[in-house]
């Protein structure tokens, strides 16, 4: 099914999710789990020597956790910053507000201890307050759109907008004599191309982007509304199958070997998927994909019909 997300402010004026993933992790020797795992068997003896190596672990698998949803959305790669920094970046697209974190006293416990000795109580608390941060940012996760058919609201142009996670910049390539179409929204007309199949309804795609933009921290006001619209988007889906218009959609997924995967560009990975689809699929032309839109406005505005 093709899903159109229209804007009634921001760079974007919609966009239609051509491929998404379940997001690109940090690769290390440990995980988060597992650093969190270690953190609860440092303190079950109850010594100082244990609390203090229980926080040293809980704060690596916070800091790793904060770091692999940075970069499933490409901001980590240009911004190896203080801790600080990488929330403020969360809190500007869209993906974790400020007072989250202060609420959870996150900030309060990795600071507070540097040099003073912990107690064990508090040392339980913030494992558990990671435990369930955890939670919540795997869900961040899930279904990132990667490729997107995006209108550009002060050029007008219809592109693929393409945004690559380990190499952290976002492309735009314009789609060729694309069949465009208009909708009422937001109380005028904005026009669209719809998404089929993986494959925008155009008669081509540029083979080069028009412009490429960098996620660098300093020039975060160019690029953080798209960064917003994929994150509205992506809190607004799920992998679940679902059965709509006579469509069943399901999801699947891909096993890369690591080497391979931190030396691919994400187009690539979602190029070769379609390939390898396209050559075992039977016969698609019968069927004709519901589409569905979804609007979204600033809180606070009317939202209009969709």
């Amino acid at each position: 099914m093709a899903s159109i997300v229209f804007f009634s402010e921001g760079p974007l004026t919609y966009f239609s999710p051509v491929s998404s993933s379940t997001g690109v992790p940090v690769i290390t020797d440990v995980t988060a789990d597992e650093y969190l795992s270690f953190a609860k068997s440092d303190i079950e003896p109850g010594t100082l020597h244990g609390a203090i190596n229980g926080l040293g672990n809980a704060k690596r698998a916070l800091h790793l956790m904060i770091d692999t949803v940075l970069q499933n959305y490409g901001m980590l790669v240009h911004n190896p910053a203080n801790f600080p920094t990488k929330l403020k970046l969360l809190d500007q697209v869209g993906l974790i507000a400020l007072n989250v974190f202060g609420k959870l006293n996150i900030e309060r416990n990795v600071a507070e201890h540097e040099y003073s000795a912990p107690s064990v109580e508090r040392v339980q608390e913030f494992i558990d307050v990671c435990h369930l941060l955890r939670l919540a940012l795997e869900r961040l996760g899930q279904d990132v759109p990667y490729q997107v058919v995006a209108g550009i609201r002060d050029t007008g142009e219809h592109v693929l907008l393409e945004l690559e996670p380990l190499l952290g910049y976002l492309s735009f390539r314009p789609l060729i004599e694309p069949v465009v179409r208009t909708i009422s929204q937001f109380g005028t007309e904005v026009e669209f191309v719809t998404t089929i199949y993986r494959v925008p309804e155009a008669v081509g795609i540029s083979e080069s982007p028009s412009r490429t933009l960098e996620l660098r921290s300093k020039n975060v006001d160019e690029w953080a509304g798209i960064i917003n619209g994929l994150v509205e988007y992506q809190g607004r889906t799920g992998r679940v199958t679902r059965v709509e218009h006579d469509l069943v959609t399901i999801w699947q997924s891909m096993t890369i070997p690591t080497g391979v995967f931190n030396q691919t560009r994400m187009a690539e990975m979602f190029a070769a998927r379609v390939h390898r689809e396209e050559a075992n699929t039977d016969d698609l032309s019968g069927l004709t994909p519901a589409t569905t839109s979804l609007a979204i406005q600033p809180p606070g505005d009317e939202a209009a019909p969709v």
